[in-house]
């Protein structure tokens, strides 16, 4: 994700931009029980995916002005445009040829097992498409975008959550498992 809304404390901005590249129809499915050969019935919980849209919805909360881009795709691609919109993010995506994605996510017995499509293939075309939209995009909320600024407040944020991990004993790992929920990511995590 990167953020056009990075500013010094001096600074205002009207609108902050978050990118989500790799976008996905996150479909979560709760079972007391999962059942292996079985059939097991379901009712789906469907939410527009991507780190960048995960942040885009606490910012909203928060009460920030957020639009959210990225490249979408397909049918899943249009679908997830409505369940933005459903969401009230602000949305400009780049449309590309490949289909958004499909996430899966089962919490079982306290358990959570996670079936992840990969993301579609970018054409060189596309990727173009999209750095003229995310210049316009840029432009829009007032023409600053700080890629340094906004790695300097990255690791700000990681330190304090070190810290505040360090003192309740989660450790490192701990505190990148929870800056990666603050950023709506695994923040450095890896399974």
């Amino acid at each position: 994700m990167f953020g056009a809304g990075y500013a010094a404390p001096e600074q205002e901005f009207n609108m902050i931009l978050t990118v989500t590249m790799n976008p996905s129809i996150d479909t979560r499915y709760q079972l007391d029980k999962l059942i292996i050969d079985d059939v097991n019935r379901v009712t789906p919980e469907k939410t527009a995916g991507g780190k960048g849209l995960n942040v885009s919805r606490v910012l909203l909360q928060l009460g920030d002005d957020v639009l959210a881009t990225g490249l979408l795709g397909g049918h899943m691609g249009a679908y997830m445009a409505e369940l933005m919109d459903a969401d009230g993010v602000k949305n400009d995506f780049v449309p590309i040829a490949g289909e958004t994605r499909i996430c899966l996510n089962i919490l079982h017995e306290g358990n959570q097992t996670e079936l992840l499509e990969s993301g579609p293939q970018i054409a060189p075309a596309e990727l173009e498409a999209f750095t003229a939209k995310f210049a316009e995009l840029a432009a829009k909320a007032d023409g600053r975008c700080d890629a340094f600024g906004l790695a300097a407040a990255w690791r700000r944020c990681r330190l304090l959550c070190r810290a505040r991990q360090d003192r309740r004993g989660g450790g490192r790992q701990g505190a990148a498992r929870y800056l990666g929920c603050i950023a709506g990511g695994r923040a450095g995590v890896r399974r």
